[in-house]
């Protein structure tokens, strides 16, 4: 049975299940705004004195990187909602699980991301995630999507050097670019 209780101020739903049910978990008031921070948490007790684990919401927050306006691309992205996934137009912060890409280049949203060690993944993990029969089923590593290195620098897979940038002068046209870069660098 369903009953609703609080929480402090909040209510929230609690379910009764019996050993061996299973109760899918959703998060009915999750924020869609891609620009939100915020995180939507789940308690679950389990039993009546024993622990509680706390679940919370982190969705597949996608940031895009020299993509081709390929049908192939549209189609994917047009999908992701399936997912729970998000695609973020910005560039990438702390927020930022993925960036996809076709090719390994040092543009900004590339850079940021290898300072934030946020993985780079081809059209292929995205259409892989998608291939995914079951919620319950593991997502697709990153390691197994390789990005083409097209750029001839041997420095990606390494670990972010904090001082990367302490040398150099960028330039860039955007002026939120340099602010990003300033903050990961």
């Amino acid at each position: 049975f369903v009953t609703k209780a609080h929480w402090g101020s909040k209510p929230v739903k609690l379910v009764k299940m019996d050993v061996g049910d299973t109760h899918i978990l959703t998060f009915e008031d999750k924020d869609d705004d891609e620009s939100s921070s915020s995180r939507n948490v789940i308690l679950v007790q389990c039993g009546r004195f024993e622990s509680t684990l706390k679940i919370t919401w982190m969705p597949l927050r996608l940031a895009f990187s020299r993509m081709p306006n390929s049908k192939a691309f549209k189609d994917i992205k047009s999908q992701l909602h399936r997912t729970g996934a998000l695609a973020v137009d910005a560039l990438p912060d702390a927020t930022t699980t993925h960036v996809v890409t076709q090719e390994r280049m040092g543009g900004a949203k590339q850079l940021i991301a290898w300072c934030l060690n946020i993985p780079l993944v081809p059209l292929d993990f995205l259409q892989a995630l998608l291939d995914r029969k079951e919620p319950t089923d593991p997502l697709p590593s990153p390691e197994d999507y390789p990005i083409a290195k097209t750029d001839g620098k041997d420095f990606w897979n390494d670990k972010a050097d904090p001082k990367l940038f302490s040398k150099y002068t960028l330039l860039s046209v955007e002026a939120n670019d340099m602010e990003r870069l300033a903050v990961v660098a």
